[in-house]
C-alpha cells in the first residue's frame, strides 16, 4: 500500500524513453521506474522491441574500422564505424582542403558576392540548379531535400558503417536515397519504395513509431529516392493548394505533439552542417594583440587573436596594468 502511494507521487512526470529518448508522460510505476530505479521504459511497444529484445535486427556483415581497429557492422564496405572517426581521418581532413581550394577560386568568390547581392538565382550545391531564395533566405544552398541528402551522403555517409537495423545508428541521407528500401523487421524479406506503409501494413507499426524507433525526423518521408521527387513533383490539389490553411497548420504543426523527441537523424545532420561550416575560410580581422591582420579559421564566432602567443602576451599586459593602477590608488590614499 505505501509502495503505491509513492509511485502515486510521480503522476504526470515527464519521463525519456529508453531507445529514442523520446520524454513523454507514462503511467505512476513507469516515472517509478525511470526516476527512483533508474530503470529503462519506453513509449511505445515497438521501443521496448527495438531496445530490449532486439526482435528486429537482422545479420550484417562484420568490417574493421580504420581509425579505432573494433569491429563493426554495416551493410556496405565502410571505412570507419562512426562519424565521429570519420571526421577525425586524413581522408575526411583531404576532402575539406579541396572543397575549400575549389571555394576561394576568383569565380567561386564572384559568384558568391553577386549571390548575396541579389538574393536569388543561387545554384543548388548539389546538381546546379538555381534556387530562389529571397535575401532572408539567403543561407538556402539546396533546391530539394533529395539534393541535400546526396551532398551530405557524399561527403559523410559512404565512409560510415550502415546495419540497416531498425534502430539505425547513423547514415540516414544515404538510406533514405536508395532506389529500393529493405524492411527493417527481422525475416521479411520486401525490399520496395513506401517503407512506413509496408511497415503499417504488414508489421502494425505505425509511421510515427516508426520514425522514433529508428531514429528519423517527425517530418522525414520513409520512402525511396524516386517516390520522395515523384511526391514533390505532385501539383497540389483541393485542401493542399489553399495557402492560408498550409499556413495555419504550420503555425500549429506540432503543438498538440504529446512526445518531446529529438531524431538522431536531426542531430547527424546538425553535426554534418557544423562540419562543413567550421571547414570554410573566416573572414580577416585585425589582431588586438600585435596589430596585425589574419584570416579567421572558420566563419563562426568573432575571433580577437591571431595565435594563443599573442592572447597569453595581450592578457599577460592587461593583468601588470591592472596591478600597476590597483598599486597607484593604494599610494594615493
Amino acid at each position: 500500500m505505501t509502495k503505491n502511494v509513492t509511485k502515486l507521487k510521480y503522476e504526470g512526470k515527464e519521463i525519456p524513453c529508453g531507445h529514442c529518448k523520446a520524454l513523454f508522460v507514462g503511467t505512476p510505476t513507469q516515472a517509478y521506474n525511470s526516476i527512483k530505479q533508474q530503470k529503462n521504459v519506453f513509449c511505445s511497444a515497438i521501443c521496448r522491441h527495438a531496445y530490449l529484445r532486439g526482435k528486429f535486427q537482422t545479420p550484417v556483415p562484420e568490417h574493421t574500422c580504420q581509425a579505432c581497429g573494433i569491429k563493426f557492422a554495416s551493410r556496405r564496405a565502410a571505412k570507419y564505424c562512426s562519424l565521429a572517426f570519420y571526421t577525425g581521418s586524413n581522408q575526411f581532413r583531404e576532402m575539406l582542403v579541396v572543397g575549400r581550394e575549389k571555394s576561394m577560386t576568383p569565380a567561386s568568390i564572384a559568384r558568391r558576392a553577386e549571390m548575396a547581392r541579389r538574393g536569388e538565382g543561387k545554384p543548388c550545391l548539389e546538381c546546379g540548379q538555381d534556387v530562389y531564395g529571397k535575401k532572408s533566405e539567403a543561407k538556402k544552398k539546396f533546391c530539394s531535400t533529395i539534393c541535400y541528402r546526396a551532398y551530405m551522403a557524399k561527403r559523410f555517409d559512404r565512409q560510415i558503417a550502415a546495419p540497416e537495423t531498425l534502430a539505425l545508428p547513423q547514415a540516414y541521407d544515404e538510406f533514405l536515397l536508395k532506389d529500393q528500401l529493405p524492411c527493417l523487421v527481422e525475416g521479411c524479406d520486401w525490399v520496395g519504395s513506401h517503407l512506413s506503409l509496408h511497415m503499417n501494413q504488414m508489421h502494425g507499426i505505425v509511421a510515427e513509431e516508426l520514425k522514433r524507433a529508428a531514429g528519423f525526423n517527425r517530418s522525414s518521408g520513409i520512402v525511396s529516392r524516386g517516390l520522395s521527387e515523384a511526391m514533390s513533383a505532385r501539383a497540389l490539389t483541393g485542401v493542399a493548394a489553399r495557402s492560408d490553411l498550409r499556413e495555419l497548420g504550420a503555425k500549429f504543426r506540432g503543438q498538440s505533439y504529446k512526445l518531446k523527441y529529438a531524431s538522431l537523424e536531426g542531430k547527424e545532420h546538425r553535426a554534418k552542417s557544423m562540419l562543413l561550416v567550421r571547414s570554410e575560410p573566416g573572414p580577416t580581422r585585425q589582431c588586438i594583440g600585435c596589430g596585425n591582420e589574419f584570416t579567421q579559421s572558420s566563419p563562426m564566432g568573432r575571433a580577437k587573436y591571431c595565435c594563443k602567443t599573442c592572447r597569453s602576451e595581450h592578457y599577460s599586459k592587461l593583468e601588470k596594468e591592472k596591478r600597476r593602477q590597483h598599486t597607484a590608488s593604494i599610494a594615493t590614499l
